[in-house]
């Protein structure tokens, strides 16, 4: 899991497209936040399941660019994580 520094205003822009399916759903949560650690996400999008993860992403590099926080990717995370 990422540390609470490791988004900090990467310099690289990233453009995000991502497609619809269960499948590709469950991997978009921690690959937005992979992503995140080194590019600040621009041009945000997706059809079905891939729409939802980029209103997630969406909504968390919106947190980081008008709150300078990275709780929004932290939270973002999380998501199908075990919850032992």
């Amino acid at each position: 899991m990422a540390t609470s520094n490791s988004y900090t205003s990467p310099d690289a822009v990233c453009d995000l497209i991502m497609k619809g399916g269960i499948t590709s759903g469950v991997i978009y949560p921690k690959l937005i936040g992979k992503l995140a650690e080194h590019y600040r996400l621009k041009n945000i999008g997706g059809t079905s399941a891939g729409a939802i993860a980029a209103a997630g992403a969406a909504a968390a590099e919106f947190r980081r660019h008008t709150q300078h926080t990275d709780a929004g990717f932290i939270q973002l995370n999380k998501v199908n994580s075990p919850r032992y």
